[in-house]
């Protein structure tokens, strides 16, 4: 998930009734961008999950262009091809995350020039009540899962000759499903806030600040407690974004470390919003019998290898997954 500055203003005037027990409620004016308002989207539950796939309207596009500071986004359409391949992703979700974007999910919007693989959102109603939609990078739709998550990981260290990273599928799938997988999971946790909170400005409206998934393995949103912290993890940046911090000789020790932690990848030791998405991410793909490891080469030789399938789950973490199926 690609993480920004969100465009609310802690100021806004939050109308909580918590202590009568109704929903709760925020004051107009709601938000400064249009993108926060449901009004403005074309949304209908029935919708199949795979119609929801269409071209991102002007705003939208304003939006991600000034969120990454750039001109170059526009938007994709999907070929006949493409969006079958989009449906059969969508029919192997979780049932959970079925239900939830079946209810909450405006709109998937492909994005030609988008940094990184993805991204979920958030939309209000009146009531404050989530919705959601999503950005995906065109280019997901042709890249090989195993290559994307490679990627994904291994853009964060800089070549130095010593070490590189390989992940190894057992069965081949595209990177959209994985993608879609991940990105569909913020959407949950956004809904039903399986994290304390998706992003640190939806405090007010969540009003958690702990979770049975983070107790334990959390500090708060982007540090884990001392005994699951990885050296040099505040470093990392996915797929190089912002520029690779990490050389490639930190590699093997990193995920050494990582083996002895919770977390099923580097990315996942990110944020807490990133633990839970890849952590079902690879459950899921353990269910459908795709198992996954990370190899890492040195010299044309394997130096060390790391599975996320391989990373027991405490009783509170196996729990909060159950919840999906």
């Amino acid at each position: 998930m690609r993480h920004r500055t969100i465009l609310i203003a802690m100021s806004i005037a939050v109308l909580l009734t918590s202590i009568t027990g109704c929903a709760r409620t925020i004051s107009d004016p709601i938000l400064t961008s249009a993108v926060r308002h449901l009004t403005n989207y074309r949304f209908d539950a029935r919708t199949p999950l795979a119609d929801r796939a269409v071209d991102a309207p002007a705003f939208i596009v304003t939006y991600l262009n000034k969120m990454d500071g750039v001109s170059n986004y526009t938007p994709y359409t999907l070929s006949v091809s493409e969006r079958a391949r989009f449906a059969r992703c969508c029919s192997m979700l979780p049932p959970l995350n079925d239900r939830v974007l079946t209810e909450r999910l405006l709109a998937v919007y492909f994005i030609s020039n988008f940094a990184g693989g993805g991204m979920a959102d958030f939309v209000f109603d009146a009531r404050t009540n989530i919705h959601s939609f999503i950005v995906f990078n065109p280019l997901i739709l042709n890249a090989d899962m195993a290559d994307w998550i490679a990627y994904r990981e291994g853009g964060a260290f800089i070549p130095d000759g010593t070490n590189r990273l390989v992940v190894e599928c057992s069965a081949k799938q595209g990177a959209l499903f994985f993608l879609l997988l991940h990105e569909s999971t913020h959407v949950v946790d956004y809904v039903r806030t399986i994290t304390p909170y998706v992003e640190p400005d939806l405090v007010p409206i969540t009003g958690k600040r702990a979770s049975r998934f983070t107790n334990g393995v959390w500090a708060d949103y982007r540090k884990p407690l001392p005994a699951c912290d990885i050296p040099g993890r505040t470093n990392f940046r996915a797929y190089g974004m912002g520029g690779a911090r990490l050389a490639a000789s930190h590699m093997r020790p990193m995920y050494e470390a990582l083996s002895g932690t919770p977390f099923v990848s580097l990315y996942a030791s990110k944020l807490w919003v990133e633990d839970i998405a890849d952590t079902v991410s690879f459950h899921h793909m353990k269910k459908l019998g795709i198992r996954t490891k990370f190899r890492i080469e040195s010299n044309k030789s394997v130096v060390f290898t790391f599975s996320p399938d391989d990373v027991p789950l405490s009783e509170d973490r196996a729990g909060v997954v159950s919840q999906f199926y």
